[in-house]
């Protein structure tokens, strides 16, 4: 398998991984995604392409395949970085937003919840009050986005309100932002009230 170049773009990774065979290209994007040549730069760069085909109408394929990378990368890149607390954010979040989107019953989502929360904990694979403490930043932020209006492509694209226009209409842009937020904030209430409960029932007399 030829080397891949130094300097390397997203959109050269992809044009590399298309010279070989699927399994090639399987294993070329394990070997990438487990090395430290994955960086946050790179994952950035990996969804900016992405908005990039998606504004010059670039075939659904073609789309759908960078899409699929994009997520790839990034997937790898916050599994090798975040904190034990932040993953577990992410799980929990996760889980109660279903109920916020109404996927599934809000009791179902708490069950989930509170037992990923407890295997966690249980196991001492993550801080009950680091992993409290980042709640509490992460739904404060979402509190500050929201009474910003933010837009969360404005963000990603570093407010590049020309680039987001072409792409979708910019109410519309921010609408979706809005409803996004609205359940994660929803979602993180959901969970703050099974850490309570969790609290209250470890200070009971047994």
């Amino acid at each position: 398998m030829r080397a891949l170049p130094t300097e390397l773009t997203f959109v050269g990774f992809v044009e590399r991984a298309f010279e070989l065979e699927g399994e090639d290209a399987g294993r070329m994007v394990e070997a990438f995604c487990a090395s430290e040549r994955l960086t946050r730069a790179f994952c950035e760069d990996a969804f900016d392409s992405v908005y990039a085909a998606y504004a010059r109408h670039a075939p659904e394929e073609e789309l759908s395949t960078l899409l699929a990378l994009a997520r790839v990368f990034m997937s790898a890149f916050r599994e090798r970085t975040l904190t034990a607390e932040e993953k577990l954010l992410d799980e929990t979040v996760g889980e109660a937003r279903r109920a916020a989107r109404g996927d599934v019953p809000r009791a179902d989502a708490a069950e989930r919840v509170r037992s990923i929360l407890d295997r966690a904990f249980d196991a001492d694979t993550a801080d009950e009050q680091r992993y409290t403490a980042t709640l509490r930043d992460y739904r404060v932020e979402l509190d500050r986005d929201e009474r910003n209006g933010a837009s969360y492509a404005l963000e990603f694209l570093e407010a590049d309100e020309s680039l987001v226009a072409q792409l979708v209409d910019p109410s519309t842009e921010l609408d979706a932002s809005a409803a996004c937020r609205r359940e994660l904030i929803a979602a993180c209430d959901l969970v703050f009230e099974i850490i309570a409960q969790r609290d209250v029932a470890s200070t009971r007399p047994r």
